[in-house]
């Protein structure tokens, strides 16, 4: 369910492929999440006799419990077809996930983002601004999806002349790792903690702290509860978990006394 995987994409592309019509909704947004979307909506447009047509609720994890209930029995008696694309998908009810076949969508591999970059510059003739065997997978190695991989692409491509300087910032967390540690390990302080990480890539960031701690003279046993937080991190990136959860659940897992609470 990761971000970024092509889930819209696909739908989008199913719809073309049939000669479907294509309602697209977003559930991230607060109009599109609440039951009264879905009553005021959604309903009238399901019950018009056309069946030729897909109704795509984008982000269906954002539907609140509400909306997600009554979705299912509008499901059942809809003309048309439905997909939902979510990113947390422990966050759509099962009753709904049972009108549904369950698709997941694992993340890209670095050489099939730089594949798709690839592709991209030598149809926007864009060959010309990028370097296509420096730069296409320098941004591959720092993105691991595809959506964020090409947006950046983009702004990289009409940043102007300094475009070195622009490429130079990717993936650089300006994180005091030493600062980190020891107001998570030693001052127990989360919110300090959180603040300091806050904002940086994640990945990247992730990455620097575990070299800064293998490094370190720092105990055993504060080393060995990092790197178990660490390890929780990056399952949880593999599992489509958003980051800012991530984040603070790594927080939280460096804190002597918060990880052991977690694993009570």
């Amino acid at each position: 369910q990761e971000a970024g995987t092509g889930k819209t994409t696909i739908a989008r592309a199913l719809a073309n492929d049939l000669g479907y019509q294509l309602h697209v909704f977003n559930a991230s947004t607060k109009k599109e999440r609440g039951i009264g979307f879905i009553e005021e909506e959604l309903i009238p447009r399901t019950r018009t006799g056309n069946h030729k047509q897909i109704f795509l609720l984008d982000e269906a994890d954002q539907l609140t419990d509400a909306a997600q209930s009554a979705l299912k029995g509008v499901m059942e008696n809809a003309h048309g077809y439905f997909i939902l694309t979510c990113n947390n998908l422990a966050k759509v009810s099962p009753w709904l996930q049972s009108r549904c076949k369950v698709i997941h969508f694992r993340p890209y591999y670095k050489g099939d983002i730089a594949s798709i970059l690839r592709e991209i510059t030598l149809k926007e003739n864009a060959a010309g601004f990028v370097r296509m065997d420096d730069t296409v997978q320098r941004i591959a190695k720092h993105h691991s999806d595809a959506r964020s991989a090409i947006n950046f692409l983009q702004a990289y491509v009409n940043y102007g002349a300094d475009k070195d300087k622009f490429l130079a910032s990717l993936g650089t967390p300006d994180v005091d790792y030493e600062k980190f540690l020891r107001i998570a390990v030693r001052e127990k302080s989360f919110d300090g903690a959180l603040k300091i990480i806050k904002g940086q890539p994640l990945k990247d960031t992730l990455k620097g702290i575990f070299d800064y701690v293998v490094e370190s003279d720092a105990k055993q046993e504060s080393k060995l509860t990092i790197i178990h937080a660490l390890i929780e991190a990056e399952r949880d990136l593999i599992s489509g978990v958003s980051p800012e959860l991530i984040r603070a659940n790594f927080v939280r897992s460096c804190i002597p006394n918060q990880a052991l609470r977690g694993e009570a």
